[in-house]
């Protein structure tokens, strides 16, 4: 009985690691990534087009591997990713176009493509850099031409100045316009002539300048007080002009 029922155990435990090894299987089969170039070998300059295919599902994510990890060879287009569908799943064909000027041999290194949370390698590619013959004989060849006088061109202004001009005008009349906004802003906030008066008055009563003996600096203090005041209030030129011509006026 003990027998039996210890076979029933190895039995469910390998039931268990052959359902887990056919869903890793059957997964590995979905991600595979299949790695295609047009072509090993292209001349400086020519393009080169590599293309990866990968099976998922709709609700698989899949992200392609970034532009600059094609080094040491340059894309000079990234194609637009293509999708078929066969058998309830999606087929995703994402294409590179690839170039190199410089010839030799290189290797176009394993791309990363996101599967979800994991990642696959696609296979890594060689190719094979040629320079272009330039046939001299089939060539035809000329004599060098003596050099031209021509005349000088009128002088003209570069564009690029037009639009500096109009950039600085641009410039000069929104710092105005702050400018101005700015003062009549200030001026709604300040104090009728005589309450601000009152205010300055009552500040320089606060001072210690009598208490110390300082009288010249209090009463020029108190002159740009009467000053400011008669500025604002009776002559906009008071602040200009001197405490005699004040009185005199």
């Amino acid at each position: 009985m003990k027998k039996a029922k210890n076979i029933s155990i190895f039995k469910n435990k390998w039931a268990t690691v052959l359902a887990g090894l056919l869903f890793f299987l059957a997964f590995s089969a979905t991600a595979q990534v299949i790695t295609k170039a047009d072509t090993t070998a292209i001349k400086i300059g020519e393009e080169l087009r590599i293309s990866f295919e990968i099976q998922a599902d709709s609700t698989d994510l899949v992200v392609f591997p970034d532009q600059q990890s094609f080094l040491p060879l340059e894309v000079i287009e990234s194609y637009a990713t293509d999708t078929t569908y066969s058998n309830s799943k999606i087929n995703y064909r994402k294409q590179y176009g690839l170039t190199q000027f410089d010839s030799g041999s290189y290797t176009i290194p394993r791309q990363k493509i996101i599967f979800n949370n994991k990642f696959f390698l696609s296979d890594s590619v060689n190719v094979e850099v040629r320079d272009v013959a330039i046939d001299t004989t089939k060539q035809k060849m000329f004599d060098i031409k003596a050099a031209m006088e021509v005349d000088k061109a009128p002088f003209q202004v570069p564009t690029g100045v037009y639009w500096l001009i109009i950039l600085v005008g641009v410039v000069v009349a929104i710092w105005y316009f702050l400018k101005r906004k700015k003062q009549k802003a200030e001026a709604k906030k300040q104090l009728p002539p005589y309450q601000e008066a009152l205010v300055a008055l009552e500040e320089l009563d606060s001072t210690q300048y009598l208490l110390q003996n300082n009288a010249k600096e209090y009463y020029s203090l108190l002159t740009e007080i009467v000053k400011r005041y008669l500025d604002r209030e009776v002559d906009d030129a008071a602040l200009e002009s001197t405490t005699q011509e004040l009185i005199g006026g």
